[in-house]
């Protein structure tokens, strides 16, 4: 009997669709006109404080806009005011001059070590990406890049930096009525996904209708409780306020390094009552740039289910990742290899690494994050199924039938995974029999 060799394929599909609740915007006084700016570094002609001249220029101005000195990713920008501010937005723009150069992604980060994630600034300069987050009080704020378009060669910076301090809710409470939804878990900040350090971090949610909260993470070995896998360990217990508002802190520097998941379980009951009748759970995935080393990256040696096997490949993910849609010139295909271009499935769109929507980063030069994201107004599936969220595929596998193949062998991979409606997340074997006739000789067991 023939058994065909296999591919390494990890997928993250969606096959729902999801509702986000965000605060009213803040708008009112730009706070950042009265701001100090300082930069990383400045291109001749340029300075921070055309960030934050109220002039958004329709061509790039140097006298109305900052450029880093031939920087992309790391690069930041910083208001810094002499008195405490109260902010809830931001509005970034990014530069007039972006085809080749556009920003794709961030973080904030505040002075009172809290920091929230930014998506990819609109392409024109002209529409700006606003950010409303729970309302701190701070003397400073800072944007700092970290993603830009692959390849690109011109100077990142900001056609505008603008910070606002009215509306959204307050940090002391009052989730607004008819913003949150009744009975479910919206959390404020930190952002999904975001990159957080420290020792604590606290987490602002709004929960309304909710008596009673929990919070959670899978926490490494200790003394108390020895078994090798870890365990489930609750870290704090809140009453939501009137409005549903409540604060958590997660203590990070207690838990496992690298990507994490916090757990904020709901009741409508009280604690200790044991009455209820609706619960939710929000899964909140953050990167914890702190916290106890464990179970990090590739095993030192061949796990005990391999016994007797010695180690044929490995990608640790401690590097720039090598893809492209087919595989052509790269390690992995982006696509699903089984046709000439490749092909997808699921209800999200298979982005491509070097494209503007490119789902893969490699966080601290050792996590490969695959993330799924809304598409754009506007923007048509170029398949033509009405899809409206990207993703992102990795195949061993590429679509000439080249690439990394094993027809016996024991495959083991560490994901951290999503737990939500929607979501179907996987780590595939494919067999190479659904490549096209004639490729399918072509992808060879590595020596």
């Amino acid at each position: 009997m023939h058994r065909a060799r296999t591919a390494l394929v990890a997928a993250l599909a969606l096959t729902a669709t999801f509702a986000v609740a965000t605060p009213a915007s803040a708008d009112g006084e730009n706070l950042a006109l009265a701001a100090t700016a300082t930069a990383i570094s400045s291109a001749a002609g340029y300075t921070p404080a055309g960030a934050n001249d109220g002039v958004i220029p329709v061509i790039t101005t140097p006298a109305d806009e900052w450029a880093s000195n031939e920087q992309q990713n790391g690069v930041w920008l910083r208001l810094t005011w002499s008195s405490p501010q109260t902010l809830s937005q931001v509005k970034l723009y990014d530069r007039s001059f972006t085809f080749t150069s556009n920003i794709l992604g961030g973080t904030l980060s505040f002075s009172d070590g809290s920091t929230v994630s930014v998506g990819a600034l609109p392409e024109d300069g002209q529409t700006p990406a606003t950010v409303n987050f729970a309302a701190r009080s701070v003397t400073w704020v800072q944007f700092t890049v970290t993603a830009v378009t692959p390849g690109s060669w011109a100077a990142v910076g900001l056609a505008e930096f603008e910070a606002y301090g009215e509306g959204g809710p307050p940090p002391t409470g009052d989730c607004p009525a008819g913003i949150y939804p009744m009975h479910k878990v919206s959390v404020l900040d930190p952002a999904y996904g975001a990159t957080v350090s420290g020792a604590n971090v606290t987490i602002r949610i709004c929960a309304p209708g909710m008596g009673n909260v929990w919070a959670r993470s899978w926490h490494q070995p200790d003394a108390a409780h020895p078994d090798a896998k870890g365990y489930d360990r609750r870290f704090q217990n809140v009453a939501p306020d009137a409005t549903g508002y409540a604060t958590l802190t997660f203590p990070a520097s207690e838990y496992p390094r690298g990507p994490i998941a916090v757990l904020i379980d709901a009741w409508d009951g009280v604690e200790g009552s044991g009455t209820f009748t609706v619960t939710d759970t929000a899964y909140l995935q953050l990167h914890n740039t702190g916290g106890t080393s464990w179970n990090e990256g590739a095993p030192a040696g061949v796990p005990a289910a391999a016994g007797g096997k010695s180690l044929a490949f490995v990608d640790d993910f401690d590097g720039s990742l090598s893809i492209s849609r087919t595989g052509a010139g790269a390690t992995y295909a982006s696509a699903k290899p089984d046709g000439p271009n490749g092909t997808e499935f699921g209800d999200g769109i298979f982005a491509d690494f070097t494209g503007p929507y490119n789902p893969f980063a490699t966080l601290s030069n050792e996590y490969l994050r695959i993330r799924a994201s809304k598409t754009p107004p506007g923007y048509v599936d170029p398949m033509g199924w009405g899809r409206q969220y990207f993703t992102g595929n990795l195949s061993s596998a590429r679509t000439d039938g080249t690439g990394i193949a094993y027809q016996y062998g024991y495959f083991e991979a560490r994901i951290l995974m999503p737990s939500a409606p929607g979501t179907w997340s996987s780590l595939w074997l494919m067999s190479l029999n659904s490549l096209p006739t004639g490729a399918r000789s072509r992808c060879r067991t590595p020596a």
